[in-house]
């Protein structure tokens, strides 16, 4: 079974102890999108082909 970045998002939101908050803090125009997209991609959420390239 296939499961969509939607459905893995969900299903990680109803676990608390998979729930991990982070702060990313940079001055304008210093990566905090391509991190944060990195971050989820290497995750598994998104594809690494689109990190970089969406907004969650």
């Amino acid at each position: 079974m296939v499961l969509t970045s939607l459905e893995k998002m969900i299903g990680l939101q109803k676990k608390p102890a998979s729930i991990r908050n982070i702060c990313i803090l940079a001055h304008v125009d210093h990566g905090k999108t391509t991190l944060a997209d990195c971050l989820i991609s290497s995750n598994g959420i998104i594809s690494n082909r689109l990190a970089g390239k969406v907004q969650l």
